[in-house]
Order: C-alpha cells, then structure tokens, then sequence
C-alpha cells in the first residue's frame, strides 16, 4: 500500500494515498484465499491433535473419537 507523508506540526503522519483507497476488493481476493487455505491447513490438524490429546486420557478405544472432535464437521 502507498503511503504519502503529511506536514502536520513536528510529527510525519501516514495516510494511504488515493490510488490505494480505490483499489477494489477483488484485486486482493487471491492473497486472501491463499491466506485462508494457509492458515486452515494449520489449524485443522492442530485442533485433530488436541483433540486426540483430550480423549487418550480415557482409553485406546477413544482415540479415534478424540481425532474426530477436533474435526470441523457438524
């Protein structure tokens, strides 16, 4: 994003300049996707090992549920 100074007293404040505030939302849309997919491909086998992590303390035979708590599927 641009940024363009402005003389206000001692201090340089930033603003984003006109041609970055009429970008249109699409234009970002791909870095926010790949963001999204990024950031899920962390999480969701982060939350199935927690998930197993809960339910091991409860028996062998929980395991597997534990692995499918930590699922989003509902």
């Amino acid at each position: 994003m641009a940024y363009r100074r402005t003389g206000l007293s001692s201090q340089a404040f930033l603003r984003p300049s006109a041609h970055a505030m009429t970008r249109s939302w699409a234009s970002n849309l791909r870095h926010d996707a790949v963001g999204g997919l990024v950031s899920s491909a962390i999480a969701i086998p982060l939350a199935i090992g927690f998930g197993m992590f809960a339910f091991v303390t409860l028996g062998d035979e929980y395991f597997a549920y534990g692995a499918l708590a930590g699922l989003p599927i509902r």
